[in-house]
């Protein structure tokens, strides 16, 4: 029984560590965001000054990211639905290709195990400046404002107190625990610039969580503990990124594109290009290698491969990304690789705009 109640206590104690990080030890972590290989679907939730740029008069995109299913009893899961359209400006009878963009965000992230969840709903709006009477060179300016919420299931967790040294965690706890539950506003602004009919180059970059939101769920707390750091500030993440799109025939098309995302003491940077070619009439299949590169303590280093392909037929496409881990490669073991799986859709797809980066 005395053994018995030992493993009962070391399994448990597990699970306590990780509350504690996740809960009292918040304020020691750098809040930081969730990121998606497939950034490209879904292009105003990394950079608002994407709103409106669709090859047509709206789209709605959506990506789900299921991460390192193998080494956790839940895995953790983020999820992104955008949808945007654009307007054609004119001033009394003068037209200009000017144009201004709508749009929508919702992102959800998921930790299972704690039943610790955060759900964002944000509006996006930008502004288009044509710089060429053609209308093959456009600057756009783009602002979004969301409202976040976060909250966790303290039913699903145990501490050290409840335990009773015979059946398991039955005591109730005295841990002075906040409120499961709050929000706070949020917002990002970004720049985009593109230029190019056929052969195309896009650069922008965006700035988000520029106001430093607090995550700390004893934030809310009046009088609390002061023993306990009621701060945990959300890092501003500057975006940067770079894409292109080049024909290489009639009908192939090659995407290299080039990704750096800086939040807090945080670096990350992906690389990768994707080729397309039709496969019947209103078609086409994508495929693509990525690669991605973080700041560690021991420098930049290579830590995750991404193979991906996309069919496209019609206005609708589907994909799917594979993150396979470097150090799996290296030693042959299962661990932290993540799947992802994207659709789009835009309505009335013309591809005369030209001005946001392609799958």
């Amino acid at each position: 029984m005395v053994f018995l109640s030992f493993s009962i206590f070391a399994v448990r104690m597990k699970h306590i560590t990780l509350v504690f990080i996740f809960i009292m030890g918040f304020c020691h972590l750098s809040a930081q965001d969730a990121h998606f290989s497939q950034y490209y679907v879904a292009p105003q939730y990394f950079n608002p000054a994407l709103a409106g740029t669709a090859d047509g008069d709206y789209r709605i995109s959506t990506v789900y990211r299921d991460q390192w299913r193998s080494p956790l009893e839940a895995p953790f899961r983020s999820f992104v639905l955008t949808g945007d359209t654009k307007f054609e400006m004119s001033y009394g009878k003068t037209y200009t290709p000017d144009i201004i963009g709508a749009g929508l965000v919702i992102f959800s992230d998921a930790v299972d195990f704690f039943d610790l969840n955060t759900n964002q709903i944000s509006l996006v709006g930008s502004y288009h400046k044509s710089l060429s009477r053609a209308g093959n060179s456009y600057l756009g300016l783009g602002l979004m404002v969301g409202v976040v919420q976060k909250n966790i299931n303290y039913d699903n967790l145990s501490f050290e107190d409840q335990f009773d040294q015979i059946n398991g965690y039955t005591l109730a706890t005295g841990e002075p625990l906040p409120p499961n539950n709050f929000g706070f506003a949020d917002f990002s602004i970004g720049v985009n610039y593109a230029t190019g009919i056929k052969n195309r180059f896009i650069i922008g970059t965006a700035f988000h969580h520029f106001f430093n939101p607090n995550l700390s769920f004893y934030n809310a707390v009046a009088n609390g503990n002061p023993n306990i750091n009621a701060v945990n500030e959300l890092h501003e993440k500057l975006t940067l990124y770079i894409s292109s799109s080049i024909y290489i025939s009639e009908d192939v098309r090659v995407h290299p594109r080039a990704l750096a995302l800086m939040q807090g003491s945080d670096l990350e940077i992906e690389l990768g290009s994707n080729i397309s070619f039709p496969l019947g009439y209103n078609q086409r299949f994508t495929t693509g290698l990525g690669i991605r590169a973080t700041d560690n303590i021991d420098g930049i280093k290579a830590t995750a491969l991404i193979p991906m392909v996309a069919v496209r037929k019609g206005d609708f496409q589907i994909g799917f990304s594979y993150d396979v881990n470097v150090q799996d490669l290296i030693s042959d073991r299962s661990g932290l690789n993540s799947f992802e799986i994207s659709m789009s859709y835009i309505g009335n797809y013309n591809n005369e705009l030209n001005i946001c980066p392609e799958f």
